[in-house]
């Protein structure tokens, strides 16, 4: 999903994140302009998640790896 938590408002934000932890999804990829916003809109769920930043030198992954057990 590319940039979408920009077009909605924080409750669907959160509600359609609750969808995608469940077990009817496999891997989802995100992108977000504004890291802050995911990473608060993720923060409680139980799922894993991994988070890389792109720009013109190339990708880094945060070092910090967020599980929450389910």
């Amino acid at each position: 999903m590319d940039d979408i938590f920009d077009k909605i408002d924080p409750q669907r934000m959160r509600h359609l994140l609750r969808l995608l932890s469940g077990h009817s999804f496999g891997q989802v990829l995100i992108t977000d302009t504004d890291p802050a916003r995911l990473h608060a809109a993720i923060d409680g769920l139980a799922l894993e998640s991994r988070f890389f930043h792109l720009d013109h030198t190339g990708i880094t992954r945060e070092k910090a790896q967020r599980t929450v057990a389910r």
